[in-house]
């Protein structure tokens, strides 16, 4: 379920996803927003870099979960990281994830999924 929204390090703008899912800044003294192509697939925003140039946002892949770093002003982004439990084995979401603004910490958490078969023959 997309979420999340982060405040630019001088205050002046918020991130966020819009009503119709896509990446939006909005000016916090008012103004006009401005929204980014869905293509760029923003499930959850993460944070700001601390020049307030990038943004970093998860995508929506499920596994491994995909951080992007979005230079804001040009609209091009680049893979910033990947990031997945060491055993996969049942793990169907990573999500949410909390990255430091200088990039260098990520924390996350992850839901696992896991169940066994039996299989019972008829003896004679």
């Amino acid at each position: 379920q997309p979420h999340g929204f982060a405040i630019s390090p001088d205050g002046t703008t918020m991130a966020g996803l819009g009503v119709d899912g896509r990446l939006t800044l909005v000016p916090i003294a008012g103004g006009a927003p401005r929204t980014f192509p869905a293509e760029l697939d923003v499930q959850s925003v993460l944070a700001w870099d601390p020049s307030g140039r990038s943004l970093y946002y998860q995508d929506g892949n499920p596994l491994p979960a995909r951080i992007w770093r979005l230079d804001v002003a040009k609209g091009s982004r680049e893979l910033f990281r990947s990031v997945a439990p060491a055993d996969r084995s049942g793990v169907q979401v990573v999500s949410p994830i909390v990255i430091t603004p200088d990039g260098r910490s990520i924390a996350y958490s992850y839901r696992r999924r896991l169940s066994e078969v039996i299989l019972v023959n008829r003896l004679p």
